[in-house]
């Protein structure tokens, strides 16, 4: 029993002390999302490192029809908000159902279509391939608006 209450209390101080990523736009804007950390909790488009890339979505339309697009299918993904609203870029927060873990899904406009993708768990080690069924739901809803060919 003292061993479950100690593995709660942890796993709590663990999520209480999960910070939201601090990206300056200006930044975003010229060198793109950053890359994933070593751990394998985190897809991104061109992830330097082969186990956490992802393609680069590939969007038919304008930016503005595509941007749109893009906010009407994440707030379709269970339990996930928008938090940041800049014209190139899109941030999203997913929770966890169970024991309320923040993951944030990263969306900047490239141009030309593309629009690089990154989904990461702020906590935690392994993410039991959350990120990836997140980034799949996404551009299946995406792919049902007419927005991925």
């Amino acid at each position: 029993m003292k061993r479950l209450v100690a593995l709660t209390a942890a796993l709590t101080l663990l999520a209480g002390c999960s910070g939201t990523p601090n990206r300056s736009y200006d930044d975003l804007l010229v060198n793109g999302l950053p890359p994933c950390p070593s751990s394998p909790n985190c897809l991104r488009s061109d992830d330097p490192s082969e186990q956490h890339r992802t393609s680069m979505l590939q969007l038919t339309g304008d930016w503005q029809t595509q941007r749109a697009g893009i906010i009407d299918a994440a707030q379709e993904l269970p339990r996930t908000a928008l938090v940041d609203d800049y014209p190139e870029y899109l941030r999203f927060v997913a929770t966890s159902k169970m024991m309320r873990y923040k993951d944030d899904l990263e969306l900047l406009h490239r141009g030309d279509g593309q629009v690089q993708i990154r989904s990461a768990s702020r906590v935690g080690y392994r993410d039991f391939g959350v990120n990836a069924e997140r980034i799949e739901q996404l551009t299946g809803h995406l792919k049902a608006r007419g927005l991925i060919q």
